[in-house]
Order: C-alpha cells, then sequence, then structure tokens
C-alpha cells in the first residue's frame, strides 16, 4: 500500500512523507485542521497533528488508495 500510495500522490503533486514502517505516512503543513476537514468532506478521515497529517495506510484498503490520495490532493489545492 505505502509504495502505492506515494505513487498516486507523487502523480497528483502531493509531496508526502512515507514512513518506511509502511504503516502510516505524513503530509507537512501549516493547516491540519483544514486538511483533515476537507479531506472528511470527501468521506476520506485523517489525523490531524501539530504540523501535518497522519495517514493511516494500514486503514486503507488497497483498491481505495488511489481515492484517499486524490481526495488528499484535493484539500491541499484548496488550501492554497
Amino acid at each position: 500500500r505505502r509504495s502505492r500510495f506515494v505513487e498516486a500522490c507523487s502523480q497528483r503533486g502531493v509531496d508526502i512523507n512515507p514512513s518506511h514502517d509502511g504503516f502510516f505516512a505524513w503530509y507537512e503543513c501549516d493547516d491540519p485542521v483544514a486538511i483533515t476537514e476537507a479531506c472528511a468532506d470527501q468521506h476520506v478521515y485523517l489525523v490531524p497533528l501539530t504540523g501535518g497529517v497522519r495517514i493511516g495506510l494500514c486503514a486503507i484498503p488497497t483498491f481505495e488508495v488511489e481515492r484517499v490520495a486524490e481526495a488528499l490532493a484535493l484539500a491541499t489545492e484548496a488550501s492554497k
């Protein structure tokens, strides 16, 4: 999932920081609450933390990876 998610984010211009454990990824941003709320509007639920958003790759079914990357891309574009 991690490789697939990193590739999907890369294709959409989202600079994601994957962890090496494969369970989580990290998106660094100034307003993580706005990003997670915009994703939630698309029924994608991520975790806002200080300085960024935690993405639970371990909880995303493989067939939903691209949809999560797309939601994150739309949320980041809307926050600009």
